[in-house]
């Protein structure tokens, strides 16, 4: 068993109603949006930051953004709402309008890098 496993598990047994938990590797020669990450939530690790696998955002949502998150996590979609949110993220990628809205934000950028 790794050490992080057993520290799950220590986790789960010493604070069951933690859900979900952020560990923040601690390197004052890195910045703060660029050190390594493990989040805990939903039954697992999941290894992020470092090499910027994932971003950690914070978002403020209201009641009914939180019911829609979860329904989802009641449906099975998604384990947690941040699971929740990228699943909505990625459905909005598959739209054809996306790739669209993505082409013209690329044609602003150009735009603005002339100025």
């Amino acid at each position: 068993m790794t050490r992080m496993t057993a520290f799950r598990r220590e986790l789960a047994e010493r604070l069951p109603e933690v859900s979900e938990l952020e560990v923040i590797a601690d390197d004052p020669g890195v910045p703060y949006d660029h050190k390594p990450r493990m989040y805990v939530g939903g039954g697992g690790w999941l290894r992020a930051g470092g090499g910027g696998e994932l971003t950690a955002v914070m978002a403020r949502l209201g009641p009914e953004d939180l019911e829609t998150l979860d329904a989802l996590i009641t449906a099975g979609v998604a384990a947690n709402r941040s699971e929740s949110v990228r699943w909505v993220l990625a459905r909005i990628r598959e739209r054809p309008a996306y790739a669209k809205l993505s082409e013209r934000a690329r044609e602003l950028d150009e735009l603005k890098a002339q100025f």
